[in-house]
């Protein structure tokens, strides 16, 4: 936790309350925290060692080979990203900071894809989130953060832009079941978003079967790419041909 921080004491405190709940907790697609300290100024914790891909990177080399993932792909990611924030949701914490850049793409294989998306920071990444969380109100506040969240950031593996603005422009071949789910995520009126994580997946779960049927790259990119090859540290590969 950056000097300035620690020096107040409310998030001083949060901060160790979130560390210590975290501390007990056992779930492959967030990193654990092993440990934790503090003196005068400074608080720190210790988190397991993972040597695997930030997201955020990833894409970006995928990208610099002419490489997309395929659709399937990016709602099997995005619903095994769920299911770890609805494993923080349940236990009243919300990651609060959900972007590519705080997951990290394990070698080892998750439950629908070779490899496993694995989230930095749940519940740690902003002093607001941290003080917001000790209230009730805020804590659904939160959650809706990290639903908004992972609706931008499935159609950004969608489409392959970070501004999802125009899908159907970026992707003409988005099957509108699928960009359905991108926008009421990112709904502006509350009343349309989906009120929990699990519903946001079950969701994303209706759209795998026609997303497995198009096995074309978005505008701009050459070819189908694997993040696998990419979370293995090894030459980008194109996917074969269908």
């Amino acid at each position: 936790l950056a000097r300035q921080l620690a020096e107040n004491q409310d998030i001083r405190e949060r901060y160790l309350q979130v560390t210590r709940t975290i501390l007990r907790w056992r779930q492959r697609g967030i990193a654990r925290i092993l440990d934790f300290g503090q003196t005068a100024s400074q608080v720190f914790t210790v988190q397991d060692f993972n040597p695997g891909r930030e997201l955020a990177l990833a894409l970006d080399e995928l990208q610099a080979a002419g490489c997309w993932i395929s659709l399937a792909e990016a709602v099997n990611l995005t619903s095994e990203i769920g299911q770890s924030l609805a494993y923080a949701h349940q236990r009243s914490l919300a990651h609060g900071n959900l972007t590519a850049e705080n997951i990290l793409l394990g070698a080892e294989p998750g439950a629908q894809l070779g490899y496993q998306p694995l989230l930095l920071n749940t519940g740690l990444g902003l002093p607001g989130t941290i003080l917001a969380l000790s209230d009730p109100l805020h804590i659904q506040e939160s959650i809706a953060g990290d639903i908004t969240a992972a609706g931008k950031l499935l159609g950004w593996l969608v489409c392959g832009q970070r501004d999802v603005s125009n899908l159907r422009n970026q992707r003409p071949d988005l099957p509108g079941s699928l960009e359905r789910v991108i926008q009421r995520a990112g709904s502006a009126n509350p009343a349309e978003r989906f009120e929990t994580i699990e519903a946001f997946i079950q969701a994303l779960s209706t759209t795998l079967p026609t997303a497995q049927r198009i096995t074309t790259p978005p505008a701009g990119f050459d070819a189908v790419g694997m993040l696998q090859a990419v979370a293995a540290s090894s030459p980008v590969q194109a996917a074969p041909p269908v």
